[in-house]
């Protein structure tokens, strides 16, 4: 439910309210500047961009403008224009931030003004429009609004004021530990402000005074006389107290910086001005019926609603949504002017709804409040929804109120489904390649027909060809949206949103990453070796096929995502041995009788077979590593006998044929894998990892040194 709530001046804040930290006002997302007049409902304003020497504004501006579409960090100069009977105030200049606001404080020229009686205010409102009425004073110790019956504001803004005595008061110190010298140890007080309302209950403002200088004044009724300097800690916040009170009312000046907060007393007779401060221009919004709005396609709902103008406010406002596809009718109000013709005596027995007492107090309400229907209802644009739906009012372009309530909207739609991998939705898109995005459609509400789907928010850099899908009832189809992702488009993450006629808004995650070539291979790859330019891979694998063939292998180098040579070859593993310097190595596999042949590959094609003296351990050598002369090292049986074997390191060379024993002392490892060795880049030192139970070497392959590099626990 949208409570009535009373936009005051810091003049009427209360001691309570005052000691209670409150958080800060979340900040407008785009910069605004908002120019607020003080002691005077109009005045003439000049607003000036001084970083772009541009002209925002210049005319007579009503109680307060907010001006939006600036440049943060620009700077803004605001200047008051003089008004006859008034001081104007100094030009200032700020520099725009997230939001800020700019107060011009205008006070009557009389330097001497008026002596200050704490019990009365007295005097004249210059630019009064708003007609004859009596007063209302809010009690903090009450908190109730009581009509100072005998008090008058006239018609022509003329004041006559004189404060009662409170009905109740509260306690000063209470749950606060004073420091300094006073004469009693508390006292009873009250703080009050006179409240100026329309017939209708509408809040105008306050009546306060200041000093010269600008310092608004605020009422203290004090049941004896008492004398308080020092300070008061109350919890998390700190009252500083300058008072000297006599018994009756009092005039203070309250200031607050962070918790701090200080009270001063201002003495009878020093010159004071009059001052009206009108409260915020705005209208609020409170439903007869605040229940969740449930809205279906072609059935629209109605909600009476009761218009509260606040701070003057009258004339034709806007009303809209900010949920697209829902519309409110009628889309204007006209509220009525809260000048002298309509103002007249308030009615005391109702009260505005509202839960707070400070809220009952000042929510009393006429029987001229506006009340209205409005109308909700979906176009076209709607999609299906649960959750808040505000009502805006707006007026010449800026928000002026509205009010909120829950909405369960349904429509005829789509639900998506991203089937991106492990469940997620999130997937992966190439530079200058088609991304596929997997999606599932399932009509909701009695959807048929057919749905174009595309995708929202993508950057320029990638472009979505949308998709036509015919869809059936109760059944789910599935779909490849085709993204193009540019050349150059940029690395990173993308949010973008499935949507598209009655199609369910949908988030996904796209990682771009640098493109990527597609091989055409007939097989997996196994594994990729590098060439001298490019790379090796076994490219097709062709099974035997009866018991005395061999499986043929295909070998393809490619380079720069082109093809640049093919080698075929039977009876191998599928694996290539890296050749510092170039080319790879092919080890027999020893399919149709033993494998006496390790054949090498050169960028070219061409291929050398090179023999063996016996046959080759295949598994051993292929997980071997190939020195800068072209030897391969492995490991394999040293010796065996009964119960036993051990492990040596070897190596072949393919000069002889012959495979050496180079050490069997550091016991490697019986098991081998693709990952036993390293080679340094330029291929002279090899790195043995060792196994289980077995000794991590670094070999010297030119020296044939080995050096233990530790033993595994």
């Amino acid at each position: 439910m949208f409570m009535k709530r009373l936009h005051l001046p810091g003049a009427m804040l209360g001691l309570t309210v005052l000691l209670t930290a409150c958080p800060g006002p979340t900040l407008p997302s785009t910069p605004t500047l908002t120019v607020k007049l003080e002691g005077l409902p109009s005045a003439p304003v000049t607003v000036t961009n001084t970083t772009t020497q541009t002209q925002v504004f210049s005319g007579m501006l009503a109680v307060s403008k907010t001006f939006s579409d600036l440049k943060a960090g620009d700077v803004f100069r605001v200047e008051g224009g003089a008004v006859n009977g008034f001081t104007a105030p100094a030009a200032q200049t700020v520099t725009l931030e997230a939001g800020k606001t700019v107060t011009l404080a205008y006070t009557a020229a009389s330097p001497s003004g008026t002596p200050l009686d704490p019990a009365r205010f007295s005097g004249k409102l210059s630019g009064w429009t708003y007609g004859a009425l009596t007063p209302d004073l809010y009690s903090l110790g009450s908190e109730s609004l009581q009509p100072l019956t005998g008090s008058r504001v006239a018609a022509d803004g003329t004041v006559s004021v004189t404060l009662p005595q409170p009905a109740q008061t509260f306690s000063l110190l209470g749950g606060c530990t004073f420091s300094g010298t006073s004469s009693v140890p508390d006292v009873a007080i009250d703080l009050a402000e006179v409240v100026l309302l329309s017939a209708q209950g509408d809040v105008l403002g306050s009546l306060t005074q200041a000093q010269d200088g600008g310092k608004l004044l605020t009422r203290l009724y004090s049941a004896t006389e008492a004398r308080f300097s020092g300070t008061a800690q109350c919890s998390s916040s700190t009252l500083n107290l300058d008072l000297t009170l006599k018994a009756g009312w009092n005039a203070v000046v309250l200031s607050r910086s962070g918790n701090q907060t200080t009270l001063t007393s201002i003495p009878p007779g020093t010159p004071v001005s009059l001052r009206f401060v009108q409260a915020d221009r705005q209208a609020e919004f409170q439903f007869a019926d605040p229940s969740a709005l449930t809205l279906r396609a072609g059935q629209p709902v109605t909600r009476e609603v009761t218009v509260y103008q606040d701070g003057g406010l009258s004339g034709q406002v806007s009303l809209s949504t900010d949920l697209p596809g829902v519309v409110v009718t009628p889309g204007t109000l006209t509220l009525p002017s809260l000048g002298a013709q309509s103002l007249g005596t308030p009615s005391l027995g109702t009260q505005r709804p509202g839960k707070a007492p400070l809220l009952r107090a000042l929510g009393r309400m006429g029987a001229q409040a506006v009340t209205t229907t409005l109308t909700f209802s979906l176009d076209d644009s709607a999609a299906t929804y649960s959750g808040p739906l505000n009502l805006l009012a707006r007026q010449g372009g800026q928000t002026v109120g509205g009010a909120s309530l829950y909405a369960d909207i349904r429509v005829p739609s789509v639900q998506v489904g991203v089937n991106g991998p492990y469940g997620t939705t999130t997937l992966s898109g190439y530079q200058g390649a088609v991304l596929k995005v997997p999606l599932s459609l399932t009509p909701q509400d009695g959807l048929t027909g057919s749905v174009t789907v595309t995708l929202n928010g993508l950057p320029a850099e990638l472009s979505v060809s949308p998709v036509t899908v015919p869809l059936t009832a109760n059944a789910t189809t599935h779909i490849e949206l085709p993204v193009q992702v540019a050349p150059g488009a940029a690395l990173g993450e993308v949010r973008a949103q499935v949507g598209g006629g009655k199609v369910s808004p949908t988030p996904l995650t796209l990682q771009i990453k640098p493109a990527r070539t597609l091989l055409d291979v007939q097989a997996s790859p196994s594994s990729l070796t590098p060439a001298a330019q490019g790379v090796w891979i076994m490219a097709a694998y062709q099974r035997a096929t009866t018991g005395t063939a061999t499986p043929q292998i295909t070998f393809r180098r490619y380079l720069d995502g082109q093809a640049a040579a093919e080698v075929t070859l039977n009876d191998v593993y599928g694996e290539l041995l890296r050749v510092p310097g170039g080319g790879a190595y092919a080890i027999s596999a020893g399919y149709a009788g033993p494998a006496t042949a390790i054949y090498h590959l050169k960028d070219d094609g061409s291929v050398t077979r090179l023999n063996t003296a016996r046959p080759v351990s295949g598994p051993n050598m292929l997980y071997g590593a190939v020195d800068a002369q072209g030897r391969l090292w492995y490991t394999g049986i040293a010796s065996e006998g009964a119960g036993y074997t051990s492990y040596g390191l070897y190596c072949w060379d393919p000069a002889t044929g012959e495979s050496r024993l180079i050490d069997s002392q550091n016991a490697p490892s019986g098991s081998v894998s693709s990952r036993d060795f390293i080679t340094s880049g330029n291929g002279r030192y090899l790195f043995y990892k060792g196994g289980y139970n077995s000794k991590p070497l670094l070999i010297d392959t030119e020296t044939s040194a080995i050096t233990p590099l530790g033993r595994r626990s």
